[in-house]
This record gives C-alpha cells, sequence and structure tokens, in this order.
C-alpha cells in the first residue's frame, strides 16, 4: 500500500498525523466548548455579583423606606398621644367650666333670693315700724296730760297732746 512514493513510516506518520489532528480538532471542540461554557458561566457570575449588588441596594432602599415609615409611625402615635391628652385636659376644662357655671347659676340665684328676701324684710320692717308710729301717735295724741312734744328716734316729732298731727297726714 504504498502511495505516490512514500513509505510505510511515512504512511504510518501520516496516519500517526491524522489521528492527531482528530484528537486535536476533538479536543480543540472540546476546548471551544469548555471555553464557551466558561464564558458563559464568567457571564453568570457576573450576572450574579450584579444581581447581589442590586439585593444589597434593593435592601438599604427598604431599609431607608421602612425607618421613614417607623419614624412616620411615631410621630403620628406622638400626635395622638398629644391629641388624647389634649382631649383630656378639654374634657376636664370642660367639667370645671360646667360646675363653675352651675355654682355661678346658683350663686345667682341665691343672691336673687337674698335680695328679694331683704327687700321683703325691708318693706315688712317698714310697714311695721310705720304702724309703730301710727299707733304711737294715736296713743301720745289721745293722752291727755302730755304736752311736750316727742321726737322718736328716727327724727320725726310727734305732735302735741290735742293736736291733729296735721304734719304727718295723718287723721285720729
Amino acid at each position: 500500500m504504498r502511495k505516490q512514493g512514500l513509505s510505510e513510516a511515512d504512511l504510518k506518520a501520516i496516519e500517526d498525523l491524522r489521528a492527531e489532528v482528530v484528537s486535536l480538532k476533538v479536543d480543540l471542540a472540546k476546548s471551544r466548548d469548555s471555553l464557551a461554557e466558561s464564558e458563559a458561566l464568567r457571564k453568570k457570575e457576573q450576572e450574579l455579583s450584579d444581581l447581589e449588588k442590586q439585593v444589597v441596594k434593593l435592601q438599604i432602599d427598604k431599609d431607608r423606606i421602612e425607618e421613614g415609615f417607623a419614624k412616620e409611625r411615631r410621630e403620628i402615635e406622638h400626635k395622638v398621644g398629644l391629641e388624647q391628652t389634649r382631649q383630656s385636659q378639654e374634657l376636664e376644662l370642660g367639667k370645671r367650666e360646667a360646675m363653675l357655671e352651675v355654682g355661678e347659676g346658683n350663686l345667682a340665684k341665691d343672691q336673687n333670693r337674698f335680695e328679694e328676701q331683704m327687700k321683703f324684710n325691708n318693706t315688712r320692717f317698714d310697714r311695721e315700724l310705720e304702724d309703730l308710729r301710727v299707733i304711737l301717735n294715736t296713743v301720745l295724741n289721745r293722752l291727755p296730760s302730755i304736752t311736750e312734744h316727742v321726737s322718736l328716734s328716727l327724727g320725726k316729732e310727734l305732735p302735741a297732746a290735742g293736736e291733729t298731727g296735721g304734719d304727718d297726714g295723718e287723721e285720729d
């Protein structure tokens, strides 16, 4: 099996070289596949790294948002507490004002009753005093032996015995 002047050793070497070329082609194909897999793996690792960075960034953003909500919740709770305190103070103040108004109303009614009672007493005492004056004047006018003028502690002078008592307008 000689081919165009080649020796068997050359043919064997060619055959070995062909097998080696085929083997190298297979190795090259495997290397290319391995290289493609490596590049795909590198891309996947890069994507994974990017995704991890994005996860960390999103976690930071989430923490900021949650802190903002927590702060807002604390502020709202504080405002609610202040509002409850204000309302309880207003309620207490309203109760006090109502009690004061009732007390003032009672005081005004008591004062009115007192004034009416004083008016009634003054009117009654004035009537009684006037009645006593009339009686005293009548008694003094009827006494025959008294000729002096009697003056009352009220400053009015009584008519002498036998006089008709014309100066205070009363009749016998």
